[in-house]
Formats: structure tokens, sequence, C-alpha cells
């Protein structure tokens, strides 16, 4: 089982290593990755070295939001990290990244995420044989019945457990705009989780999660053990574990 948190520091990382049920982690936050890890991303490198000493395995999740700096910035992190050997695959939900990813030949796994699924939430073959014209590719899916489509018609896919829901994203972190802080002077605040968005005209009152807007996790139930799961943190992760091991026993 892979697993992806909301946040990892150091006491986290070490229950992962202790952790049999847990084959490997995905590292790095879509939208800001001092959210993720108190030192930012300057901590992932070490996550992830202390990680592979522990035999697991570590995908990264790319950027949701890849403009031209910080494209050639993540080509060149994932392109060391790989060369380092601490980088088993990747996450991504750009074409233009998929492409070039492709090109290096390296061996990476490299996964259509959640995010690129959402873009089109139906089953579209021709969509998927595109994506696998521009590189060997896996599609991460939450739907049971999506998953038998593709591996039914030879798409190597993932099942995730616990997609992401949003009432919507924005480029810009909604918690700092609000609130007028920027950089590191957010504290993470974010991760308190009291901070609402309330409009009385059209009765809305929304979670602000950082670049999310009510973010919520819907877990579906499933013949097929999944491959990837996502929780907002490790308790919570570990409860879900013991929801697919007592189905398992049904």
């Amino acid at each position: 089982m892979i697993i992806a948190l909301e946040t990892y520091d150091e006491k986290i990382i070490d229950k992962i290593e202790k952790n049999e049920e847990v084959d490997g982690a995905v590292l790095g936050d879509m939208y800001c990755n001092y959210r993720m890890f108190p030192g930012g991303s300057a901590e992932i490198e070490d996550r992830m070295r202390q990680l592979k000493k522990a035999g697991k395995k570590i995908y990264y999740q790319t950027p949701c939001y890849l403009t031209d700096p910080l494209f050639e910035q993540t080509v060149r992190n994932i392109c060391y990290w790989k060369q380092q050997d601490l980088l088993d695959g990747v996450f991504l939900q750009d074409v233009g990244l998929l492409h070039r990813l492709g090109q290096l030949n390296d061996g990476l796994q490299l996964i259509w995420s959640y995010m690129g699924v959402a873009r089109n939430r139906a089953v579209n073959l021709l969509h998927y044989q595109f994506l696998r014209t521009l590189a060997p590719v896996t599609i991460a899916v939450d739907k049971p019945s999506h998953y038998r489509i593709l591996r039914e018609h030879g798409i190597d896919t993932m099942l995730m457990y616990g997609r992401i829901t949003y009432a919507t994203v924005n480029r810009l972190c909604y918690y700092t705009y609000e609130n007028n802080l920027y950089g590191i002077d957010c504290k993470r605040a974010c991760l308190q989780g009291k901070q609402h968005m309330i409009n009385e005209t059209f009765n809305l009152d929304m979670s602000v999660d950082g670049y999310l807007l009510g973010k919520k996790y819907i877990y579906t139930e499933a013949e097929e053990y999944p491959d990837l799961l996502y929780a907002q943190n490790y308790e919570e992760c570990m409860e879900r574990i013991q929801v697919l091991k007592e189905r398992e026993k049904r």
C-alpha cells in the first residue's frame, strides 16, 4: 500500500518506516510544500533519504500549476532525485511534463494523477491512449468501475482509496489572501482548519484549506484492494487501513 498524507515531519516518517503495511509514500504538495512540511520544499529530500534508508518506495507529487520556470526546476529535481536513487515514481497532471519525462527513459513510473483525471471524469479511452503515445503511463482512478474498464483494455491502472473533492481551487492561497499574509508569515495556519468562507446570500459555508475551498475525502468501498490511500493524517490513514483489513476478512 502506498500512502499519501497531507502533512509529514520526521516523526511521521519514522512511523511509516516501522510500519510493514506501508510500502511507500507520496511526497510533495500540489500547491504548497510549506503546508506539507515544516521546512517547506527544502525538507523533501531529507524525508526521501529517511524513507529510502528503510527500503520504502518514494513517489513525488508534482505541482499542479507548472509555469515555465517551475517546469524546468521540477524536471531538474526529478532527474537529480532519480540519479540519487531517491525516487521510484512521479504523479503528474501536465501533458508537457509527461512527454518530457517520457523522453528521459530512466525507468521512473509515471502516474497520471487524480487531478489530471478530474479534468476528464468520464472513461475516455482516446484520452488515455493519447497519453500513452507520449510515455508509458499509469492512470490513477478512484472509481472501481473505471479501474476494471481500463484494465480490460490493457491500460496500467492504479486504484485510489480516498478521492479528494473540493468546491473550487485557486492559483493563490485563499488563507494568505484573506488574511493578508504571505510567505512563511502564514505559520501554516491553514492546517488548523478554523478558517471558513461564508456567503449568506447563497447560504454557503466552506472550509478554507489553503488553495482549496470545501475540501473533503470520499472513500468508495470496492471488491478490489486499493494501490494508493489518500488521508488527511497518519492516524486517519491507519484507521482506513484497518477498515480495509476488516473488509478483506468478510
